[in-house]
Formats: structure tokens, sequence, C-alpha cells
């Protein structure tokens, strides 16, 4: 509705009637009724944000847009409208696994008397109770204590950071793989490969290596599926592998800080070994001597 403007006669309106109609506007701009108070003011949009002209229809508009939002707090809560007795209400929600996303919505679910309930929703979304505890993979929402047909305790446990199982790396289609296929890392133990075998029978790794000094004692400083190194000589080593490769045909590369090293002859499977010489030609001992070897095993 629209304000009526003030006209003034002059023969007939007195100046007491004329303040009569302004306090008339007054009371009708502060009206609840409906049709006058916000409903008399205008909207100016001149970005057309709204449909609505005058602040009260801005404001339904603006409640109608905003009403069916749910803020997180609400998300599967227990709601108080529904719950008595022995039947929980909750309010609905949306879970999200993988790429599908479930709609839930608001219902009720009867809880055992003289028991604790633990109240959960599924991967596929349905909700259900069970009186032993909360079932790995599934989204806990409320545990209800009951007692005497009503609910004595009703703790929130819902969570939102939920954990998805997922496929295990380099398995087809996420299966799980076989007892056994997989080896637990530790300091001795490489890691385990998906392809081509697992621990030391993978293609693709590392079988072994070592890092020594070469010059008076020899002494190993670091190494993996080794077992020892013997000084042969002068620039003369061999290094043993503690796992064999299958056959010679292995690859190895043996290197130094100085002199210059190498291979002296093919490798064994279960061992190598390397010298080193000068620029001369002349075998030397190396301070650093190092190696590297993958193959079969």
């Amino acid at each position: 509705m629209a304000l009526t403007p003030i006209t003034m006669t002059g023969s007939t309106d007195t100046i007491l009637e004329g303040f009569t109609k302004v306090n008339d506007i007054i009371d009708d701009l502060a009206a609840v009724t409906t049709g006058l108070g916000a409903s008399c003011i205008g909207v100016f949009d001149t970005a057309g944000n709204m449909a609505a002209t005058n602040v009260e229809a801005a404001l339904a508009e603006v409640y109608t847009d905003v009403s069916s939002a749910r803020t997180l707090s609400d998300i599967f809560d227990k709601n108080a409208a529904t719950t008595t007795g022995l039947t929980f209400g909750y309010k609905g929600g949306s879970i999200r696994v993988d790429n599908t996303v479930t709609a839930i919505a608001a219902g009720t679910i009867s809880v055992t008397d003289d028991s604790v309930n633990y109240i959960e929703i599924s991967q596929a979304g349905v909700v259900s109770r069970n009186g032993t505890g909360f079932t790995s993979g599934s989204i806990p929402i409320r545990q209800v204590t009951a007692a005497s047909g009503v609910q004595t305790v009703s703790t929130d446990k819902r969570a939102w950071f939920v954990q998805i199982n997922l496929a295990v790396p380099g398995a087809i289609g996420g299966t799980t793989p076989a007892a056994g296929a997989f080896t637990t890392l530790t300091a001795s133990t490489p890691i385990a490969v998906a392809s081509g075998g697992s621990g030391t029978t993978g293609d693709s790794i590392v079988k072994g290596w070592i890092h020594f000094n070469g010059t008076g004692v020899i002494a190993i400083q670091d190494s993996f599926n080794v077992t020892s190194i013997t000084d042969n000589g002068t620039g003369n080593y061999t290094i043993t592998w503690a796992t064999d490769f299958t056959n010679d045909d292995y690859a190895c590369v043996v290197s130094s800080t100085s002199p210059e090293a190498s291979l002296s002859s093919t490798p064994a499977v279960g061992s190598i070994a390397a010298y080193t010489l000068n620029s001369a030609g002349a075998a030397e001992d190396a301070t650093i001597l190092c190696a590297i070897a993958t193959g079969d095993q």
C-alpha cells in the first residue's frame, strides 16, 4: 500500500487537522498490520537484485532465499520436536563418499530401553542403531542411553572429518591384495612394490648399495643388503651381498672420490669385485668407494 499524500484546502482543514494527518502517517509507518509499516517503505535497488519494491516484500524474499540453508551444527543434529520416549529424532543433511553425495531426510529411529544406543549413518546413507558400538566406516551421530522408557543421556557424537577407506595403490580396482603381498618396511627390508614383485624381487628398485672407506682398515659407513667387504690388496675390493642375485646379469655401478673405480670382472651372483686406479693406471686405494646394484633376486 502507498501512503496518502496530505492535502490542505486552506478553507476546511485547520493546522491541527494537518498535524493529525502527519501523525496518522507516522502511525502507519510504525504499524505491524498487513499493508502498513514496512510495506509502505520503498526499496531503491538500481542493480536489480530483488523483485520486491518495498521493505516488507524484500524481507520476505530474503527469508525465502536463506530459509532452506543449514548451519553446520544443524546437520544430523537431535530434533527436539520429534524426540520423545524411546524415539530419537534427527535432522537431515548430506554425506559424501568419494564422488557420491547422498541426501538424508530428517527422521526418527527407535532406541532400545535400558541400554546404550549407538546411532550412525552408513556410507550408503542408512540411519541405524546398535547396542555394541559405532561401526567402522560409518558416520556416528548420537550415543543415547535409555532407561525406564525415557532417554536419560544423549551425547552428540558427530564428527565433521570421517576417514574413508581408499583403494590400495597399485591394486586393480581397489581390491585388497592377498595376504603377504606387501612387506612391512624396516631398516633392513626394502619397500614393497605392487608391480613386478614385492620386496627384493621387484625389478625396478635398488637391491643393494654401499658406501665405505677404502683406505687403511676399510670400514662400511652405510649400506643395504651387504654382509661384508674384503680388502684384497691395494685398490682391490670385494663386496658381498646379503641376498644373492638370480644370475650375474644384474646391473652394477661403482664409483670413488679418487682414484677412478670400476668392476674388475663380471659380477658374481653373491658379490662384486672392484678396483681403483690412479691417473697413471696403477692400483691405488680409494678414500671413499660406493657401489649400487639392481636386478633379479
